[in-house]
């Protein structure tokens, strides 16, 4: 899914291949690339370093204040993982080369789906599996997390799988703890995103404890299951994980992992260049480019990153209420030509989202979009009139009482991408008579006030995919958020949508019993055919248009060429899903070529 060094040179028109010769030439140098073979060793005890904008303030991503890409990058490999998503997005138990789980869980069915009436999971703890302070991972654990995300989960961004955990019916202990058994009231499909950053139990306790012991910056407190721990705290500036030493599984490949922050991607540039970190996610962008085509070990992947941009109706709002409206937006919006003109031009995977649900490449994906897949402005026109506007010479539409339709459209300040998002919405609205002012707020603002509260008529807006399609369903159903419940019209704050910088509920007032069916439908088949149900809900939505997809917006990782077996994944673990693989190669090849004498 991502670009090699030597794409990146030949997109860039910097290289060459000369089909008489056989060798590979700069097209400004002239050089050739040479490469000698070598028997790859590797370090025992290496050090990859880790830049990241900040760093966790509370160590539980369970909580709204943990609910953040960084925290949930942090704790991949210190607190256990039942499963997680692999660069390739699917759900994976991690295996040794003898196929046998080499993390929380072991044995040939570590987790094993063993009866359907009524649905029931048998999850094999290995024996050996302990926290850090010697007290054994057992069936505890896992109760205490069930109770605790009953009790917070409606407070947490919509990829928490609350709904899973609801379902749930008991779970009881066998073999002294280590066998967990999880039977459920109803089936729940995606079970494998449960029991995600195993808490323990015997520390936290409690709820004051979920909530508040791990918002910390003593290490000390911060108790391992898995193969890293957190040796140092240092706000602001960085977090060591070391091996944990009492880890029972198989020794990770590194010494340490650090987290360094840099707070902007000038300052990561820099950081990636001088050498004091090893790996970074940024936007991609020719400084990202020239940084890495003018080092000797940098190499660079784009991908499709996890969050994804939509142009949002407020329903509530008399200018969009009447679909015929939408439809003609949907119709008049060029999302090609925006994509081409926006992320298009520093990335090649400028691919327009076509489908609400299913993240780029998951597999079941389809597009839904056909109605809207081309820009139809006569019909745009026929839908404005069916609405009650009028065209006229001016080119204005207008209602029946002679007012212009003008609407505005909210959106992040200081995102040079979607600041040119928004304009050519602007414009392209403009050739049905739409007037569009445009108007941005702070991030903040728009995720925790602006959007939750109602407080706009068209908004531009992230929103986290996951590859738990059932975790998207409180974003296109209308349940009550207790967050909001006794407070003054307009005046709540969604405290998670902030943290994660994605909308967490649905802000667009679409309340349709179909598609709130249609996920009970699909959350409990058991078996690939509920691929086919989220289509048919993602198709719902489409005929509903409370919000259209624009793009994933991409991510470029930048990471030196002698840390192996790293691989980004779209999800919020980033590259630190397989953390525990990684290693470094000593003295590897370079990467740029080597001028040599003509």
């Amino acid at each position: 899914m991502g670009l090699s060094k030597r794409a990146i040179l030949a997109l860039a028109g910097l290289i060459f291949t000369c089909t008489a010769c056989g060798t590979t030439h700069s097209a400004s140098t002239d050089s050739t690339s040479t490469t000698v073979p070598t028997q790859i060793v590797l370090a025992k005890d290496g050090v990859v370093t880790v830049g990241v904008p900040s760093l966790p303030v509370n160590f539980n991503p369970s909580t709204v204040a943990g609910s953040n890409q960084v925290t949930a990058m942090v704790m991949a490999s210190v607190w256990p993982q039942t499963f997680v998503l692999n660069s390739y997005n699917s759900p994976q138990c991690l295996e040794s080369v003898s196929g046998i789980c080499e993390g929380l869980l072991t044995g040939n069915n570590p987790a094993q789906l063993i009866s359907n009436n009524p649905q029931t999971i048998v999850y094999s703890i290995d024996p050996h599996a302990h926290w850090s302070d010697g007290v054994p991972i057992t069936a505890a654990d896992f109760i205490y997390n069930w109770k605790m995300q009953l009790a917070v989960g409606s407070t947490l961004p919509a990829t928490d799988p609350l709904s899973g955990y609801q379902d749930i019916a008991s779970i009881a202990a066998q073999n002294s703890g280590k066998t967990v058994t999880v039977v459920f009231i109803q089936p729940f499909a995606d079970w494998q995103s449960l029991f995600t950053n195993l808490v323990p139990a015997h520390i936290a306790k409690d709820l004051a404890g979920w909530n508040t012991y791990f918002a910390t910056s003593d290490a000390r407190r911060m108790l391992s299951g898995g193969p890293f721990l957190i040796q140092s705290i240092n706000p602001g500036h960085d977090l060591v994980l070391v091996r944990n030493p009492s880890y029972w599984g198989p020794r990770p490949g590194l010494r340490e992992i650090v987290f360094r922050v840099e707070p902007s991607t000038a300052a990561t540039l820099r950081a990636l260049a001088k050498g004091t970190i090893d790996m970074a996610s940024m936007l991609p962008s020719p400084q990202v480019t020239n940084t890495v085509l003018t080092s000797s070990d940098l190499v660079e992947s784009t991908q499709p990153g996890p969050d994804l941009w939509q142009l949002d109706f407020n329903l509530a709002e008399a200018s969009v209420a009447n679909v015929a409206v939408r439809q003609a937006i949907a119709l008049a919006v060029d999302r090609h030509q925006i994509v081409s003109d926006t992320v298009g031009l520093i990335t090649p995977f400028n691919n327009v989202a076509s489908n609400h649900l299913f993240p780029y490449g998951y597999q079941g994906s389809q597009s839904n979009d056909s109605t809207y897949e081309q820009v139809n402005l006569t019909q745009a026109l026929t839908d404005l009139t069916s609405a009650g506007y009028t065209v006229g010479a001016d080119g204005v539409a207008r209602d029946g009482g002679g007012n212009p339709l003008v609407l505005n459209l909210l959106g992040p300040a200081g995102n040079s991408v979607i600041a040119g998002v928004e304009a050519q919405i602007q414009a392209e609205l403009l050739q049905i008579g739409i007037t569009v002012t445009i108007h941005n707020v702070s991030s903040s603002t728009l995720l925790g006030t602006d959007l939750p509260n109602g407080n706009f008529q068209m908004a531009i807006a992230p929103y986290l995919m996951s590859q738990f399609l059932s975790t998207s369903a409180s974003l296109y159903t209308n349940p009550t958020n207790p967050l909001f419940t006794g407070t003054a019209p307009g005046s709540a704050t969604e405290s998670a949508a902030v943290e994660s910088g994605v909308v967490t509920r649905d802000v667009t007032g679409l309340n349709d019993p179909g598609i709130s069916s249609l996920y009970v439908d699909a959350s409990q088949e058991l078996n690939a055919g509920s691929t086919t149900t989220y289509n048919q809900i993602d198709t719902s939505i489409w005929a509903d248009l409370p919000s259209i997809p624009i793009f994933q917006m991409p991510v470029a990782f930048v990471t030196r060429v002698q840390v192996l077996n790293v691989a980004n994944s779209q999800g919020w673990l980033g590259p630190m899903w397989n953390a525990q693989n990684w290693t470094i190669q000593l003295s590897p090849p370079p990467t740029t070529t080597t001028t040599l004498a003509n």
